[in-house]
């Protein structure tokens, strides 16, 4: 058994004046580690963190009528984006599976993050954040020197997800970081 892991935030291998846009990806439990990022990052000031935040966070719809207090965690991050009050630079995106609607389908829920799909993680999801969802780096991956990405899930999702990460024009092994408790 092995309890920990190796998830710092600033990567002590990268100078945190030269992170500009942090990724956090998370799928399932895999949450645990980037919530505690998520959160402490959102208490400091604004300009002790990174100018752009985006959470991608991948789960099963444990009920129905899709409560979030029934999802981990995520009636916690939707008040963290609140606080953080900076709706096009910190953002939650939602993706849920076994919910019942058409895969890809957006889902308007009263109590759900706007940015709410019925679906898994996909590239595209990834490469927008990457890009900061306004395509800023969309032209070759300008504009990626400056991002750090975290990844924590499924083992399958991990790996998949670090390999199409680290692919990207402009990013590098260093900056994709992911957890392995398994």
């Amino acid at each position: 058994m092995r309890v920990g892991g190796s998830f710092v935030y600033p990567p002590p291998h990268l100078d945190l004046r030269r992170i500009e846009r942090l990724v956090l990806i998370a799928g399932g439990v895999g949450i645990n580690p980037l919530i505690s990022i998520f959160t402490s990052l959102i208490q400091v000031q604004e300009s002790q963190r990174p100018k752009e935040i985006h959470f991608l966070y991948g789960t099963k719809t444990p009920t129905s009528d899709m409560d979030p207090q029934s999802m981990l965690f995520l009636t916690r991050l939707i008040d963290l984006v609140a606080a953080a009050a900076d709706p096009v630079n910190v953002t939650l995106s939602l993706f849920l599976t076994n919910t019942g609607y058409e895969d890809g389908e957006r889902i308007e829920h009263g109590k759900l993050p706007n940015r709410t799909y019925a679906k898994r993680i996909g590239k595209g999801d990834l490469v927008g954040a990457l890009d900061g969802w306004r395509g800023k780096g969309a032209q070759g991956g300008a504009g990626r020197e400056d991002t750090v990405c975290y990844v924590c899930g499924p083992q399958r999702m991990t790996d998949e997800f670090v390999e199409v990460l680290r692919g990207q024009e402009g990013m590098s092994e260093e900056r994709v970081l992911c957890e392995k408790w398994w």
